[in-house]
C-alpha cells in the first residue's frame, strides 16, 4: 500500500492512532484504511475521483473509530468531534478536515446532517466515499484482522469482492446492510465471494 503523507507524516498518523487507541482499535483502523484504498483504486478505473478524494477517504478510514476512546456505543459521533478538535490535525485545511470528520462519522448506519450544506454534486462524492468506507469497515467487522481481500473485480456487471479468512459468516451477515449505500450511490450491485472458505468449520 502506498502511504499517503499529503497532510500528515507517517509519525503524525501513528501518534494520533496511539493517542486514541483502546482495545487495539488502531490496528483495525489501519486495516480498514488499507481496504479502503484497495477499493478506491479499483473503482476509480471507472470513475473520475481525484487524488484529494483518495486522501480524504484514507484519513477518514484511518481515524474512523477513534471515538471508541470515549464511548463504544456513540463512537461515530465522538469520532467526528475528535477529528475536528485533534491538535495535530489543525495543520490540515479546514475544508478537508470537515470532510474527513463527516465521512468518518458516517461509517455506521446514519448520515451526518452536515452533508446538507454541500452542493448535490459534492454530496454524491461524499456519499460514495462513505459507501467505500462502510465496505472497507465491514471486511474487518470482527476487529480480528483475520480476513484477506483476495480479489476485486467488476464481474458480469457486479462489483465482486473475493475474501478469505476466519468468521466469514459474521462478515456476510453484516455486509448485506453495509452494502446498501454502495449500491445506491454507485448504481451497481456488489457481492462477496468466498471460494476458499469451508463453512463446515464455522
Amino acid at each position: 500500500m502506498k502511504v499517503i503523507e499529503s497532510y500528515l507524516s507517517k509519525s503524525e498518523q501513528i501518534s494520533i492512532l496511539n493517542k486514541y487507541n483502546v482495545k487495539n482499535i488502531a490496528l483495525h483502523q489501519q486495516k480498514v484504511a488499507y481496504y479502503a484504498l484497495e477499493l478506491f483504486d479499483y473503482i476509480n478505473k471507472y470513475y473520475t475521483f481525484t487524488k484529494e478524494h483518495r486522501d480524504i477517504l484514507y484519513y477518514s478510514a484511518l481515524f474512523h473509530d477513534i471515538g471508541y476512546f470515549i464511548s463504544k456505543k456513540s463512537h461515530h459521533k465522538y469520532t467526528g468531534n475528535l477529528i475536528l478538535k485533534e491538535p495535530i490535525l489543525y495543520k490540515m485545511p479546514d475544508d478537508i478536515k470537515l470532510l474527513i470528520s463527516l465521512i468518518a462519522s458516517c461509517h455506521g448506519k446514519s448520515i451526518d446532517s452536515r452533508i446538507k450544506f454541500y452542493s448535490h454534486e459534492i454530496q454524491l462524492s461524499i456519499l460514495q466515499l462513505i459507501a467505500l468506507l462502510r465496505i472497507a469497515d465491514v471486511l474487518d467487522h470482527t476487529h480480528k484482522l483475520k480476513i484477506s481481500l483476495e480479489k476485486i473485480q467488476l464481474k458480469d456487471e457486479i462489483f465482486t469482492l473475493s475474501i478469505n479468512g476466519e468468521n466469514i459468516s459474521k462478515i456476510i451477515n453484516k455486509f448485506q446492510k453495509k452494502s446498501l449505500l454502495f449500491e445506491e450511490v454507485f448504481n451497481i450491485p456488489i457481492k462477496l465471494e468466498y471460494p476458499y472458505y469451508n463453512f463446515n468449520y464455522i
